[in-house]
């Protein structure tokens, strides 16, 4: 079991924060860097500020910054509005999609 307890905040932030940064901006895609950054920071800040919330009877430290992180990212992306989504020419498979409009 892992614990956190143990550890200066400058430890846990060295540890937690590359996972945190890595989901943020894999949900963040398509916003600033900085939005990015800010997610992780939050994140971080939660996690060294309320240590005891954490249960390693119920997973790892890093799918608990995961799932903070994701939390964190999906409201800023919910907040950020559906302007800040990318728009992308390709579907799903990586085929070139093709816009047609049909007059009524």
């Amino acid at each position: 079991m892992e614990t956190i307890w143990g550890l200066t905040d400058e430890e846990l932030d060295l540890r937690c924060r590359p996972v945190a940064m890595a989901t943020a901006a894999a949900l963040l895609r398509g916003l600033p860097r900085e939005d990015v950054e800010e997610c992780a920071n939050d994140v971080m800040f939660r996690l060294i500020s309320r240590r005891e919330e954490y249960d390693p009877a119920r997973g790892s430290l890093e799918c608990y910054v995961r799932v903070m992180a994701r939390s964190e990212a999906l409201s800023r992306r919910r907040r950020a509005g559906p302007a800040a989504l990318p728009l992308e020419d390709k579907d799903m498979y990586g085929y070139e999609m093709i816009e047609t409009l049909e007059a009524k």
